[in-house]
């Protein structure tokens, strides 16, 4: 009886795992193919490329996600973690480089291009828009305005304030640009553009939806807020005459020789 008891309990711990004393499987026993092996053997061959195919491509996935995250972050940062945020964006969108720009404390971007300077203000706030920012920028434009005259440069001149509002809000709880900073902007010959309708461009332009020449002419054209389509207000500054040709332009342009 315990002979018999033995065997059994043997093979109860070969059954679970405990007892190691069974032989162990020789490597070349694995090479003899018998029943369906070798049709198992491609399915996991098979099995295995598409799954280090799914992988890369799980990798190349969440690389784009964390790099589109970085853009993103423009709806947060503010100071000079939105400004190489935005200044990446416009390079891209614009064709021009902004490595050489040096922040002297004056306007926070001087965007040179054949036809057109833009000149503006990067920030992120908490609160909405106020006009000491609309502000802001049109004192960097006149201040420019005054060294073009001063050095008899003909430039066509556009303010632009690009602006992170509600910073620590979700888009969706976040309140639209108020209509007297919008009515400034417009008499101020000068645009607002929220980094929200930043980004949705910039992806636009990724997607090939839009080109460089077409945002600049919006860049160039358009005064109070992006999608705010408006002729600014006639404004004349001594020395300049406005270029009337342009809609939504003010007087930028200082007289040969004046």
């Amino acid at each position: 009886h315990f002979d018999r008891f033995d065997a059994n309990l043997k093979d109860f711990l070969m059954c679970i795992g405990v007892d190691k004393t069974t032989e162990e499987i020789p490597e070349w026993l694995k090479t003899v193919e018998l029943f369906d092996d070798k049709r198992q053997t491609e399915v996991v061959e098979s099995a295995t490329k598409e799954i280090d195919a799914l992988r890369l491509k799980i990798d190349e996935a969440n690389k784009k996600l964390e790099k589109n995250l970085v853009y993103k972050r423009a709806l947060v940062d503010n100071g000079q973690a939105l400004v190489n945020i935005v200044f990446d964006m416009l390079e891209k969108m614009l064709g021009c480089d902004l490595s050489d720009f040096e922040d002297e404390n004056k306007e926070d971007f001087l965007i040179k291009l054949n036809d057109v300077t833009f000149i503006g203000e990067i920030k992120g706030i908490t609160s909405n828009i106020k006009s000491e920012n609309v502000s802001q920028v049109d004192v960097h434009y006149q201040s420019y305005l005054d060294k073009l005259r001063e050095d008899n440069i003909t430039e066509e001149v556009k303010p632009i304030l690009i602006i992170n509002s509600f910073r620590t809000k979700p888009i969706t709880e976040r309140e639209e640009v108020h209509h007297i900073q919008i009515d400034l902007a417009i008499r101020n010959g000068s645009l607002i553009i929220t980094t929200y309708e930043l980004l949705k461009l910039f992806e636009a332009f990724l997607n090939n939806q839009t080109t460089s020449s077409k945002i600049i002419e919006v860049f160039k054209t358009k005064t109070g807020e992006t999608d705010t389509t408006v002729t600014a207000v006639a404004k004349t500054y001594t020395g300049f005459t406005h270029n009337r040709e342009i809609e939504g332009t003010v007087a930028s342009v200082p007289p040969q020789g004046g």
